[in-house]
Order: C-alpha cells, then sequence, then structure tokens
C-alpha cells in the first residue's frame, strides 16, 4: 500500500516568522518527496517567497478560490 500527502499551511503576513520556522522543520525532518504548499492572500506573496524553495511551494488564495 502507497500513500501520498502533501503538507498544506495557511498563512498570513502577521504570522510570517511563525511560517519560516515551521519551513525549516519540515525541510529538516520532512522527506523531500512530501510537498508543502503554503497558501497566502495575493497581497502577501511577496513576502512568502523569500521562503518558497524545491521542497516549499508558495500558492495564493485568488489562484485556489474563485
Amino acid at each position: 500500500m502507497s500513500f501520498e500527502f502533501a503538507l498544506i499551511t495557511p498563512s498570513y503576513a502577521p504570522d510570517f516568522k511563525r511560517c519560516q520556522l515551521l519551513c525549516q522543520s519540515v525541510e529538516k525532518f520532512i522527506s523531500p518527496s512530501v510537498p508543502h504548499y503554503i497558501i497566502v492572500e495575493q497581497r502577501d506573496l511577496p513576502l512568502f517567497r523569500q521562503i518558497q524553495s524545491s521542497h516549499t511551494e508558495i500558492i495564493t488564495v485568488e489562484s485556489v478560490l474563485p
């Protein structure tokens, strides 16, 4: 039996430092084969782009919800 999953983290600008710490933990303790998606509002995208990596993808709320 094989399982596939991803981590999905909603966040916003006032939570950036905590989210940054979370990403460091994910990088250290979670397999690189598990994608980590952080969902933020469009206005917070430039801030969160700093923590995007091969393991972490930043997605906007607007691209997910109409």
